[in-house]
């Protein structure tokens, strides 16, 4: 699968890492991030998301200095494992409609949260060493079986979600039945463009904000 970047100027992916300006104990520090939809321009985008950090800043007891702010723009591409599709934004659910049916109730599914532990990096696919000659079904029917007595990893179809890869110049969205499944789908669509040489960090998807909202 070739993955095929329509950059536009409607759709950005903003992150935005804070530490406390005078470390200690009780101190954390902050990360936000949002999918911005139909923000005119990265510059707006930009002064959208440092309004929003400003604002929180005012209700925070603890000065904070920002050590990172990303500003991506992301394609019109949605990856997944049978190739490449049109991403319909407006239509991705947010994560709090991903609830699980239970006995008389229904509760929020954290594990997509909880399975990003311990794997939310995917290394430069362009320099990784060696050659895998496994086809994409074989790497994942491989990992699977790994990891398959693990509550904390999904391989449900019908409960398959969406993740973000992000290096420093550009986001990515990814469909997929877990971040390791995700990761072997976008590894195989950037491998050999330039987003291929770059790391990739992953967040689980959210919702979309709109911009005038």
């Amino acid at each position: 699968m070739t993955l095929m970047i329509l950059v536009h100027a409607l759709v950005f992916f903003i992150s935005i890492t804070a530490e406390p300006t005078q470390p200690g104990p009780n101190k954390a520090g902050m990360l936000m991030t949002w999918v911005l939809y139909g923000a005119p321009s990265e510059q707006k985008a930009r002064e959208w998301a440092q309004a929003k950090y400003d604002a929180y800043q005012l209700k925070s007891d603890v000065p904070k200095t920002i050590k990172e702010f990303l500003v991506l723009p992301m394609g019109d591409t949605l990856c997944t494992e049978k190739g490449p599709e049109p991403v319909q934004w407006t239509s991705l659910p947010s994560l709090e409609q991903r609830a699980i049916p239970g006995p008389g109730l229904v509760h929020y599914d954290s594990s997509l949260e909880r399975e990003l532990h311990g794997s939310s990096l995917v290394f430069a696919p362009n320099k990784m060493h060696g050659k895998d000659d496994r086809t994409p079904d074989q790497i994942r029917a491989s990992q699977q079986s790994q990891i398959k007595d693990s509550a904390d990893w999904n391989w449900d179809e019908d409960r398959a979600w969406y993740f973000i890869f992000y290096t420093r110049k550009q986001a990515v969205l990814v469909q997929a039945v877990n971040s390791i499944a995700a990761a072997i789908s976008y590894s195989k669509a950037v491998r050999g463009t330039p987003t291929g040489d770059e790391n990739a960090r992953i967040r689980v998807w959210q919702e979309l904000t709109k911009y005038n909202d």
